[in-house]
């Protein structure tokens, strides 16, 4: 059973829909062009040079994404839909959870099945490159794009 996303703000773990959420900002040198991999980091600034990074500033909590792993491997299904909201924009990333996953700075989202300590999705659909461009628009002129990213 393929879970789908909604963008929950009430909190980052809801195990009541089994939904993670989280925010990212945009900045003026995020490119996101890489072919297979989307990275959310919580670094401040980033540099072109990184070209899988989607957002930084991420808010999200190691804590809260390990209780959401529990509940994904307690449920059999580690099937995962992404979604990804900003300016009234939203595309989706489906892949498969990585019960692994043990990184509190920065979180990939990956087209292969290589998985490190900092994957927590692996055989994604689509790599940074394949996401709307029209999230990346607006982040030359200002870092106050916010992204919401809700797992599910």
């Amino acid at each position: 059973m393929l879970a789908t996303a909604i963008f929950s703000t009430v909190m980052p773990f809801d195990p009541m829909t089994r939904t993670l959420a989280f925010h990212a900002y945009g900045h003026p040198s995020i490119t996101a062009r890489h072919r297979n991999t989307i990275e959310f980091t919580k670094d401040e600034h980033v540099t072109p040079k990184g070209d899988c990074i989607a957002g930084c500033k991420a808010d999200f909590s190691l804590k809260e994404i390990r209780e959401f792993i529990k509940e994904m491997k307690r449920s059999g299904d580690l099937s995962v839909t992404v979604m990804i909201e900003c300016d009234g924009k939203k595309d989706v990333v489906q892949g498969f959870l990585n019960p692994d996953f043990d990184d509190e700075h920065e979180l990939v989202i990956r087209k292969s099945d290589f998985s490190s300590k900092r994957t927590l999705v692996v055989r994604a659909n689509k790599g940074a490159g394949e996401l709307d461009r029209g999230f990346f628009h607006n982040f030359p002129k200002s870092e106050r794009g916010v992204m919401h990213i809700s797992i599910q």
